[in-house]
C-alpha cells in the first residue's frame, strides 16, 4: 500500500496504535486517555488522517473496546478529527467506532461523536 507506519502513543496507562488491516486503517486504544495523553493524541490522529488519505482508505476503524476512560479534552481531539474529515470535499473515508457494550460512557460519548457527522461516523458494539 505504500503507507509508512504511524507512530503510536505509549504511556504507563494508555496505548494507541494504528495499522492497516486489509482495506481499513485500524486504531486500537487501550487504558486511560487522560490529560497526559491529550498532547500526543492530536498529532496521532493527524498522522492517521494523513495515512488514510495517502492510501485512499475507505474506512478507518477506531477500536475503543479496551479503552477504560477518555476525558473530555481527548474526546475533543476526536471531534476535531471528524470535523476535519467531514469538511473536505474529497478524500473522504468512513470512520467506524467499535465500543464495549459494558462501558456506558463509551455509548454516550460515541453517539455524541456520531452526531457531528452522521454521514461519516458509525458506532458498533462488539
Amino acid at each position: 500500500m505504500g503507507a509508512s507506519p504511524i507512530p503510536g502513543i505509549k504511556d504507563v496507562e494508555f496505548e494507541a496504535t494504528a495499522s492497516f488491516d486489509g482495506q481499513s486503517l485500524v486504531l486500537r486504544l487501550w487504558g486511560n486517555a487522560d490529560l497526559r495523553v491529550n498532547a500526543p493524541l492530536g498529532p496521532f490522529l493527524d498522522s492517521v488522517d494523513d495515512q488514510a488519505r495517502r492510501a485512499h482508505t475507505g474506512e478507518v476503524v477506531a477500536d475503543f473496546r479496551e479503552l477504560v476512560f477518555m476525558n473530555s479534552s481527548c474526546l475533543k481531539e476526536f471531534v476535531r478529527w471528524i470535523a476535519q474529515v467531514d469538511e473536505r470535499a474529497t478524500d473522504h473515508y468512513r470512520i467506524r467506532f467499535l465500543s464495549d457494550p459494558a462501558a456506558q460512557w463509551q455509548s454516550r460519548s460515541l453517539q455524541a461523536l456520531r452526531a457531528f457527522a452522521p454521514n461519516l461516523v458509525t458506532v458498533e458494539t462488539a
